[in-house]
């Protein structure tokens, strides 16, 4: 609890409970004005205690929230990029392009149907002009058994955390569901919280990502990886070849375009979204 206007710690109260921290705010009956997060213990405990109590969100939550909401209308917005100085039949056509990409991933991966329209959010129409495009050019993505094992594993812990809702929807406790499934109850109790959602996989940065400007320029250039790695040795790194050449080719997955459909005023939507976070 900190006072507002001299910003100096008032008390800590070690608990959350609605009760318990309106029978503190009860010490203070010449409490007008109360900055607070979005709990809503604490709005339930000033409206117990006193209902004329001006209730406002703190400087920290207000910008998060606005930030958040400003990032998820983006996204729904906009693609992956953002084409400047394009017509919009020339737009259409990248769209579909970039999504028939992404079809033939799915494809590769053995993916229904259902949850390539999904996931792509094309009509039944689309999906069999792609699907009638596939089988004529007989595309062939060569997908590594790291990733592959890597889907697996996602699939086989998706599959764990439907479980675990399922049983809490039951009236299971995180104990029972924790035997039920082998798992901890601390995994079960992160599993079915409302605000989970499971990642594929952990983002970790690989030490290469201090080269990134020397291994883009070069693989735009077209130098190879073997020229790349002497060059990077020389500049300090460490690491092996096998890392460098897999990186290289993670790198050329995400960012090359086999049609050339566009490489100059693109802008990837990610990078607009970091400006939300930036200081002016």
């Amino acid at each position: 609890m900190i006072d507002i206007d001299n910003h100096k710690i008032v008390d800590i109260i070690e608990s959350r409970k609605d009760s318990d921290i309106a029978a503190w705010l009860k010490t203070f009956p010449n409490l007008e004005l109360v900055s607070r997060d979005g709990a809503l213990c604490y709005r339930n405990a000033i409206n117990e205690t006193n209902k004329d109590i001006v209730q406002v969100t703190d400087r920290f939550h207000l910008l998060k929230n606005l930030t958040t909401y400003c990032k998820d209308f983006l996204i729904k917005k906009f693609n992956k990029f953002i084409y400047l100085n394009k017509k919009e039949e020339d737009l259409k056509e990248i769209k579909i392009q970039e999504k028939y990409k992404l079809f033939v991933r799915k494809k590769i991966l053995e993916k229904s149907k259902n949850d390539i329209c999904k996931d792509l959010e094309i009509p039944s129409k689309i999906y069999k002009q792609f699907e009638a495009k596939y089988h004529e050019e007989k595309p062939k993505i060569k997908i590594r058994k790291t990733e592959l094992s890597k889907i697996q594993n996602y699939n086989n812990k998706l599959e764990i955390v439907e479980q675990a809702k399922a049983f809490n929807a039951k009236g299971y406790n995180f104990i029972q569901i924790a035997k039920v499934l082998n798992i901890d109850y601390r995994t079960v109790k992160k599993y079915i919280a409302p605000d989970f959602i499971l990642k594929n996989s952990r983002n970790r940065i690989s030490n290469l990502k201090f080269y990134d400007a020397i291994i883009t320029s070069n693989i735009n250039k077209g130098i190879t990886v073997a020229s790349t790695f002497r060059i990077l040795v020389k500049e300090g790194y460490t690491g092996s070849y096998s890392n460098l050449k897999s990186y290289c080719r993670r790198f050329k997955d995400n960012n090359y375009n086999p049609d050339k459909i566009v490489t100059k005023n693109k802008i990837e939507i990610k990078n607009v979204i970091k400006l939300l976070y930036q200081s002016y």
